[in-house]
């Protein structure tokens, strides 16, 4: 009796053993690839110059978008309450409507590089050297707006918890400058980056 079952736990292992390896040479054979490569092209210089063209419009339009909420909800928001002209609520409420804000001006941003090959032909890219260009301006731009945002916030919060003082507001004004030195670096990239396209 022992022998017999000897021999069919033998057979049985040996079933297993063939129908796991057999498994694994069907799984094998259906997960080969079954496409070819489609081979990328890279645009001509004045393809390119159009894509860039394209790209500087759409930063354009986010700058400007950072500008006028700056002007328009910070600037004067600042003066006002430190005239005593609006109350901390008011400010409070304007400063938090800025936030907002850029962070819908920073989007603009972003898709300006994001959205780079919606308008080309499938299969066609641009040089590594102007991509890798563009992505930096963009993540640049990105982060001086992340840093205005940021001052914003600084602000808000103390004017929250009624801690502001001559420390809290000078440090608001540093991290402004600190967005705007980044801000001028990302121009002086794109500055750059025309050049290649005069």
């Amino acid at each position: 009796m022992k022998k017999i079952l000897y021999v069919v736990g033998f057979f049985v292992i040996c079933g297993i053993i063939g129908a796991i390896t057999g498994g694994d040479d069907k799984k094998t054979n259906t997960n080969q690839p079954t496409t070819q490569k489609v081979e990328q092209k890279v645009l001509s210089a004045a393809e390119e110059k159009v894509v860039y063209q394209n790209f500087k419009n759409q930063i354009q339009k986010g700058l400007v978008a950072v500008d006028n909420d700056w002007a328009t909800l910070w600037s004067p928001t600042i003066t006002n309450f430190a005239n005593g002209l609006i109350d901390d609520k008011t400010t409070f409420q304007t400063l938090r409507q800025l936030e907002q804000n850029l962070i819908n001006d920073e989007m603009i941003i972003y898709a300006a590089y994001n959205n780079l090959y919606d308008n080309l032909p499938k299969n066609t890219v641009i040089s590594q050297e102007t991509q890798d260009k563009m992505k930096q301006v963009t993540d640049d731009y990105q982060q001086w707006i992340q840093q205005r945002r940021k001052s914003s916030e600084n602000f808000r919060q103390a004017l929250g918890m009624g801690q502001i003082t001559e420390a809290k507001i000078q440090e608001t004004v540093d991290m402004i400058n600190r967005a705007d030195a980044i801000m001028l670096g990302a121009t002086g990239k794109l500055a750059e980056l025309e050049k290649k396209f005069k």
